[in-house]
């Protein structure tokens, strides 16, 4: 058992992150069970290494566009800080933000070009929808065309699911459903792996000689500066960063899964 000192028997035992707390209190989180949920998320990401690997990470969590805008990184309310801003018609609620597959957008303001040295990129995207539907999830298309696309396009139980990061040529992956955690990564110039859930789905060793120079949407493509192939799926989280290794990959998904299970979301 353990016994405290008298008159710190109602102080708290231990505190949230420092970082974690930032995130609550900018983006005026109060529910106690979100408050443990991120702090666990920023906890894990950080004793697994994977803190330092990312540039953005929206949790979508607080059941509003003004909670649901922040970065987790980095949660200042400004494009350099890589808030979300919302375009169009995009529903909020405790399951994450949902596009109308038309107007609806988030735009991030990470331009991989401008914060990356290389190549080297990951994106993840966790899904709440199962929908047959040929749409871009999370992604942009730089100036010079197809060399600088990253984008997932999910089309569980119709066709196949599609991974690329920087390059014109597609990791397919034969998909049932469109539920769940997905993320791929250019772990080198002449290799990128994608990856659902706690499965390696695939990998692709074309040589990429670019890295995408525009924003990257999510709920949409970024077509250098014009929304097309835009989702119907509701987003529940996202990442991007630098690229992550298979030993990340899976630890994302066991952070990610931990995450949306506490908040009672996991599919």
């Amino acid at each position: 058992m353990i016994t405290y000192p008298i008159g710190l028997l109602s102080q708290k035992v231990s505190s949230f992150d420092t970082d974690a707390q930032a995130f609550i209190t900018a983006a005026s989180i109060t529910d106690t069970t979100q408050q443990n949920a991120i702090n666990d998320l920023v906890v894990s990401l950080k004793d697994n290494s994977l803190w330092t690997k990312m540039n953005a990470i929206y949790p979508i969590v607080g059941g509003a566009a003004s909670s649901h805008k922040y970065n987790l990184k980095d949660p200042q309310d400004t494009d350099g800080a890589f808030r979300l801003t919302f375009n169009g018609t995009v529903t909020h609620s405790s399951g994450g933000m949902l596009g109308d597959g038309s107007t609806g957008f988030a735009n991030t303001h990470f331009i991989p070009s401008s914060e990356l040295t290389d190549e080297k990129l990951h994106l993840s995207f966790y899904s709440r929808t199962n929908i047959t539907a040929f749409a871009i999830d999370i992604g942009a298309r730089g100036t010079v065309g197809t060399t600088k696309d990253s984008f997932f396009t999910l089309r569980g139980g119709s066709g196949n699911s599609g991974f690329r990061i920087n390059l014109g040529a597609d990791i397919l992956l034969a998909d049932t459903d469109s539920l769940g955690f997905y993320m791929a990564s250019r772990e080198s110039i002449n290799l990128q792996k994608a990856y659902k859930n706690n499965s390696f789905v695939g990998q692709n060793t074309s040589v990429s000689t670019s890295i995408t120079d525009v924003p990257i949407y999510i709920l949409g493509l970024n077509n250098n500066g014009s929304l097309s192939n835009q989702s119907i799926r509701q987003c529940a989280f996202a990442s991007m960063g630098e690229e992550l290794n298979s030993t990340d990959a899976l630890n994302l998904y066991t952070i990610v899964n931990d995450y949306q299970t506490a908040l009672s979301r996991n599919v």
